[in-house]
């Protein structure tokens, strides 16, 4: 028995138990078995070929609406079973006001019925069972990252992580002694002297914060989520360099910083997560310590 591989190119539509086949022209690799002088099935989790074959050559055969190569003498069957479920669309990461209604969704092709179960953060989400998932007022507690896992009786699929971010809202409130600044306890208020920034962290604030405006000075607030990235995996390589993996809201980009002292940070590296971040610099330091931040 040896292994070969065939190419099925498919010129119209094969009709089958799992009902019709792809578009016209769309090609296919299979792996399949010849077994000289008998017959045998060859299958994946998209197709199955039932054939009886010859010794391997290059003839072809063709009929109705399709042409094979690669070894066949006769074809009993063929069956595609097409109408697994397929992503047309995936859901799209959003970033949204505290407060707003979100609506994730998708489009799917496949064999009916389709059943669809949404899940957060990888837990599944009760009840969340169509092809859209509606997120009524969201609050901070619904930040996070969100897919959908499509079955139907040929198969199933998981679609990409799609982050939700949700922007809180930081209330003001002038009154005799300064503003007032509130804001979910989810996040860290920052400040900065325009409103391009650079925004710093205000340690140890925390809501409800009296800003003086005797001062004289011109500052610009805003609330930053506390949500850092995850670190799937470390390890310090062979020339000296140290490795991290970084995780986080899906397509949201985080910043890796490093310190010496727990107390200043110096940011590294920015990029859309997941990534992996190599500190080439990392043998000139005795020790140095590292975290992520979400950016604002």
């Amino acid at each position: 028995m040896s292994s070969k591989w065939i190419r099925l190119l498919w010129t119209g539509l094969l009709l089958g138990a799992a009902g019709p086949g792809p578009a016209r022209g769309e090609q296919y690799w299979i792996d399949w078995y010849a077994v000289a002088g008998g017959g045998g099935t060859s299958s994946n989790s998209q197709y199955s070929l039932s054939v009886t074959v010859g010794q391997s050559d290059t003839m072809q055969m063709s009929g109705g609406g399709y042409f094979l190569t690669g070894g066949f003498w006769s074809l009993d069957s063929a069956a595609a079973a097409i109408g697994a479920p397929v992503f047309l669309a995936q859901p799209q990461s959003q970033t949204v006001a505290a407060g707003a209604n979100v609506v994730l969704s998708v489009n799917v092709t496949g064999v009916s019925p389709i059943a669809y179960q949404w899940q957060f953060d990888g837990a599944n989400i009760a009840g969340a069972t169509s092809s859209a998932l509606t997120v009524p007022v969201a609050q901070p507690t619904n930040a996070g990252n969100y897919t959908v896992v499509v079955s139907n009786s040929l198969g199933s699929v998981t679609s990409s992580a799609t982050g939700l971010r949700v922007r809180p809202f930081l209330g003001c409130v002038g009154g005799r002694n300064g503003l007032t600044l509130t804001w979910p306890t989810q996040y860290v208020l920052q400040a900065a002297t325009n409103a391009t920034g650079p925004y710093y962290d205000m340690p140890g604030v925390t809501s409800p914060c009296v800003v003086a405006t005797t001062s004289g000075r011109q500052r610009f607030f805003r609330a930053r989520g506390m949500m850092a990235g995850t670190v799937e995996a470390s390890s310090y390589l062979s020339n000296g360099q140290f490795k991290l993996g970084v995780a986080g809201l899906a397509g949201y980009s985080y910043v890796v910083q490093a310190s010496t002292d727990l107390v200043s940070w110096l940011p590294l590296q920015t990029n859309p997560a997941p990534f992996v971040f190599v500190d080439a610099n990392a043998a000139g330091y005795r020790h140095r310590f590292y975290r992520t931040m979400l950016l604002p």
